[in-house]
This record gives structure tokens, C-alpha cells and sequence, in this order.
């Protein structure tokens, strides 16, 4: 099985399977943000702490938008591999279909880290790539998706889905934190919303939005994107893709409203003190700590972890109240995370243990 942006998807369930691979995809980023994260030390770092918590919310929020339409297009959400790939991501990892991000990688905050961030949420061209072997970027997986629920999801797909998955779309109730709204999805239109909300607040507002506001207004210059994903937080608050929140990052300078993404940063300066960090191994692995003092508390955080996927994904199947306690799960994770990155690693000398972030199947 492979996902090839070289030709267009081709049937219902090839398209199903896209979209269980966009769940593990923005499952992927989970672990990498809140590495990043965690690793801070407390009450340090507070501006770019608050960005990233902000990123993480609203990746839950783009997994639950995927498995709202894959639901609605009677498609199961699982954990189980397909055809020996597993859309759950073990780190170090890399994403097959997605060759342009390279490896993706459990590390402490930092430029490197940050560099990551920024590729990950890149927005190039979502044009496919015929001689790239998978999706030349995030952009043109995702625009395969919304080409094929025009192509494949005609009105009787999502009749016949409300009869067989009834009762697993997940309600904006069940779903707090972050801007964007968690979109119940029911036909074509509200389809291809939760998969624009998913690419605006990683990237920006698209190319065609823009230019549409370019006509419309004259402000926004066509063919550049900007750093705006489009919402407001309920003060008003204008909230920026996550590319730009996480360059903001790593220039330690603000966006102002108006910019686009290929300018330099030219508002409020962000501090930010690379070396407020603990210094935690990269990728760390729980077989490293296998017969060390430690195993025990790395075990557990894997354990933790595997609940907090767990719940998701039976939220995902008819049990949407556990996606609030999802939620409520990440602050177990938390503590947990931040005891193994402030504790010395008996295998990699003068660094500390780390998270790894291991499914337990």
C-alpha cells in the first residue's frame, strides 16, 4: 500500500485509508510539541511554553476533525496497521508518504528543535509531485483528501455512514481549548471545512482565500500566504498559523497582522532563553532503561501515553465523552514527562532521562 501524490486517489476506501494516515500524521506532531514543551524549565520560557501548549491543543483538535470525516464517510478509526505500516508513530520516526519532512525526532528545546516545528508546518506547494515517491508536502496530502471526498463522497456515502457509524462524531462539546471549531461533519461541505480548518491553522490561510481578500480588499497580496489562520479567540484575539506562531519562536520576534509567511518577523520582540532547558537525551527509548533504576517511571509514562491514545481513539467509535478525557490525561502525562526530563540518565551522561513516547500494543 503506498500514499502517492503521482496520481490522484483513486476509490472510497483509498481514501479511507488517507484519512487514518492523517490521524497518525497529526498524532506525530503530538509527541514532538510536547517535547519541546515539557522540556522547559519551570516558570521559564513562558511566551514560547504558551505558543506550543496553544499548537498542541489544536493538533487534538485536527485529529479529531480527521476522524470526524473519516467516520463520515463510514470509515472505522483503529490503531491497527495497514498492510504492515502502522499510523501510529514510534520515535525517532520517519513519515513515509511524507519523505520531504525527513526524521522526525524527540528532542529538547532548542533551534534544532524548533527547526523541526517549522518543517513540519511548512506551507509548500500543495501542488502534487508526480515524481515524488508519497506527498511532496503536508499541503498536497491534504489537498488529495479534499479532492477525493469531491471525487468519491457523493450524498449517499454520508447517508449510508450516519446508519453505520451513528453516534461516533465528536461535538464541539466534547472538545475544549484553542481556537477553531471542532466541526461535526455530515456531508461534502462540512467535509472539506474540517480539512481547510486542519490546513489553515497548520499553514495559513490559503493561497485562494487570499486572493479572494486581495479583490475583495486590496490588502492581502495574491499568491503569498498569510500568517493569519483565520480565528479569533473569544477576546478577539487574532490567531496566527502555526508556522508563524513557531517561527515567532525561533526568530524571538512577533508577526504583525498584516505580514505573510516568506517576511521576517517585525513586530514585539518574543524572548526566549535556549538555555533554560533540561537537558534530556534525543529519542530517548524505554529499552535504554530496561534494567535501570528508572525503568519503572519510564514504563509508566509509556502506559499513560498509550491511554491518552486510547481514548481518542474510542472517542473516535461511538464513546465521545472520552475525548474529554483525553484531555484530562495530557496533565498525567505532563507531570510524568517533566519528573523523567529532570532526572539524571544513568546511559547518557550528564543529560536526563527523557519521554519516549512508546504506544504499548
Amino acid at each position: 500500500m503506498t500514499l502517492s501524490g503521482a496520481k490522484p486517489i483513486a476509490c472510497l476506501e483509498e481514501l479511507r485509508i488517507h484519512l487514518q494516515f492523517a490521524i497518525g500524521l497529526e498524532l506525530s506532531t503530538i509527541p514532538v510539541y510536547l517535547t519541546g514543551l515539557y522540556s522547559i524549565v519551570d516558570g521559564e520560557n513562558t511566551a514560547a511554553s504558551s505558543v506550543i501548549q496553544s499548537v498542541v491543543i489544536e493538533e487534538m483538535l485536527h485529529m479529531a476533525l480527521a476522524g470526524n470525516v473519516l467516520n463520515a464517510i463510514g470509515g472505522v478509526p483503529s490503531t491497527d496497521c495497514i498492510d504492515g505500516k502502522d499510523p501510529i508513530p514510534h520515535f525517532p520516526t520517519i513519515i513515509s508518504f511524507l519523505p520531504s519532512l525527513g526524521v522526525i525526532n524527540l528532542r529538547r528545546f532548542s533551534r534544532e528543535a524548533l527547526d523541526t516545528f517549522i518543517k513540519i508546518e511548512h506551507p509548500d506547494s500543495a501542488v502534487p509531485d508526480p515524481n515524488c515517491e508519497g506527498y511532496s508536502s503536508i499541503g498536497a496530502f491534504y489537498a488529495a483528501i479534499s479532492r477525493g471526498i469531491k471525487d468519491h463522497c457523493p450524498p449517499k456515502v454520508f447517508e449510508e455512514a450516519r446508519e453505520t457509524r451513528a453516534g461516533c462524531q465528536i461535538e464541539s462539546t466534547e472538545f475544549y481549548g484553542g481556537a477553531g471549531v471542532l466541526i461535526p461533519v455530515c456531508d461534502q461541505a462540512s467535509a472539506l471545512a474540517a480539512i481547510e480548518t486542519i490546513v489553515e491553522q497548520g499553514e495559513g490561510i490559503s493561497e485562494e482565500v487570499l486572493q479572494d481578500q486581495a479583490k475583495e480588499h486590496g490588502v492581502v497580496p495574491a499568491n503569498l500566504i498569510s500568517v493569519d489562520d483565520g480565528n479569533k479567540l473569544a477576546d478577539c484575539w487574532k490567531m496566527y498559523s502555526h508556522y508563524a506562531r513557531f517561527l515567532e519562536i525561533r526568530e524571538g520576534r512577533r508577526f504583525e497582522p498584516d505580514q505573510v509567511i516568506e517576511e521576517v518577523p517585525r513586530g514585539d520582540v518574543l524572548p526566549r532563553d535556549w538555555d533554560q532547558v533540561y537537558p534530556m537525551a534525543d529519542n530517548p527509548q524505554a529499552k535504554e532503561y530496561r534494567d535501570t533504576d528508572i525503568a519503572s517511571a519510564v514504563d509508566e509514562f509509556n502506559q499513560t501515553y498509550t491511554t491518552l491514545i486510547d481514548n481518542i481513539y474510542h472517542a473516535f467509535n461511538g464513546e465521545s465523552h472520552k475525548m474529554r478525557r483525553a484531555v484530562t490525561v495530557m496533565w498525567d502525562l505532563k507531570y510524568q514527562a517533566r519528573a523523567l526530563m529532570k532526572t539524571p540518565s544513568p546511559v547518557h551522561l550528564g543529560e536526563t532521562v527523557g519521554a519516549p513516547f512508546e504506544y504499548l500494543r
